[in-house]
């Protein structure tokens, strides 16, 4: 295991609690949470930004930060090499310059920094940048240059804050395919903060969710997609989730009603049902449906040529329709609707 980490953070406002963090050695991690839910200050608390109130960082074998018995190794000192959301490169330094920081801040001598530097940038195609100031290059240059600026540290791990979110929407998913090559060769492990659950998918092994200062869910990108456990998970995995307790007649909610699946759980579970599963009918809809409520419309947001109507019924759910059907049923905000869901199409998992 390359970072072992457990971390109870205090900042009055804020607090991380008891949140574990846990890379092996090959792995990139990423944090997944919406904003303001701890990971940045996670990240930095490994890096030793942050001060623990409780808990312990360790990388390889070497105890970087223990409050129990005072161990603390300066950031600097440790093995981690970090890009920001801006890059945040030397302005008076040229690229080489820049790349051949971190190698010198190490003790390695000028001559061989700037070889290794140069070796960097060629991995990461922007050799030819190599005498241009920071202010000269686009965002995903300056990217691509402060990854091999933190590379040429030969970190045991690197660290990742929202690398991305700096750029435009043309420039993302082009770093997003380099950034992922680079970190599948990378002779290390990684650790990255996202926000865009796209980027989270694309690079990571594994996911870690933060919400409010603690862990919500963790698994693969797939375990975390198809079998969501909060509101946040199942919002940016764009699917319907709910939360009861399942039986042979179904997952019975909360407030009574029953989703009826051909799945078949006892006890707390979850139901996950795709928004392109969930029909909608201008009348009560005939055939073999065996989840059917009426209910009305509270939205209708429009993605590209398809539509996401969120209905208000006994069990609200969010539905994903192509222009015609929207265009057919005249749907708009307030418009009565008839919703079917196939039992086939209700996943359900333990809770």
């Amino acid at each position: 295991m390359t970072l072992t980490a457990r971390l109870d953070v205090d900042l009055g406002r804020f607090a991380l609690r008891d949140v574990t963090i846990t890379v092996a050695d090959g792995e990139t991690v990423a944090l997944l949470g919406p904003n303001g839910a701890g990971k940045t200050t996670a990240l930095r608390a490994v890096m030793g930004l942050v001060d623990l109130d409780e808990g312990r960082v360790v990388l390889d074998d070497t105890v970087l930060d223990d409050r129990a018995d005072g161990t603390w190794v300066p950031p600097e000192q440790r093995r981690i090499g970090a890009v920001f959301q801006h890059g945040l490169l030397f302005p008076h330094l040229t690229v080489l310059e820049n790349v051949a920081f971190g190698p010198r801040s190490r003790g390695v001598g000028t001559k061989q920094a700037r070889q290794a530097a140069h070796c960097w940038l060629e991995e990461l195609d922007v050799a030819e940048l190599a005498r241009e100031r920071p202010r000269s290059l686009s965002g995903g240059q300056a990217q691509r240059v402060a990854l091999a600026r933190a590379l040429a540290t030969e970190p045991r791990l690197l660290v990742l804050d929202e690398p991305l979110t700096a750029l435009d929407a043309s420039t993302r998913p082009e770093v997003r395919r380099a950034l992922a090559k680079h970190l599948d060769a990378f002779d290390g492990s990684a650790l990255v903060v996202a926000h865009d659950p796209i980027e989270a998918m694309a690079l990571a092994d594994r996911i870690i969710v933060i919400e409010d200062g603690g862990v919500t869910q963790e698994g693969t990108p797939t375990e975390v997609r198809e079998q969501p456990k909060t509101r946040y998970v199942a919002d940016v995995a764009g699917v319907n989730l709910y939360r009861g307790e399942a039986s042979a007649n179904g997952l019975r909610l909360a407030n009574g009603e029953v989703i009826m699946s051909t799945e078949h759980l006892d006890g707390p579970a979850f139901a996950v049902v795709h928004p392109k599963a969930v029909a909608l009918h201008a009348n009560q809809p005939a055939g073999t449906p065996r989840n059917v409520w009426q209910g009305i419309v509270c939205h209708v947001d429009p993605e590209g040529d398809r539509s996401r109507v969120h209905v208000d019924a006994p069990v609200p759910i969010t539905a994903e329709i192509t222009a015609v059907a929207r265009a057919e049923l005249a749907l708009a905000e307030g418009s009565d609707v008839w919703v079917s869901v196939k039992a086939a199409e209700v996943t359900l998992f333990p809770a």
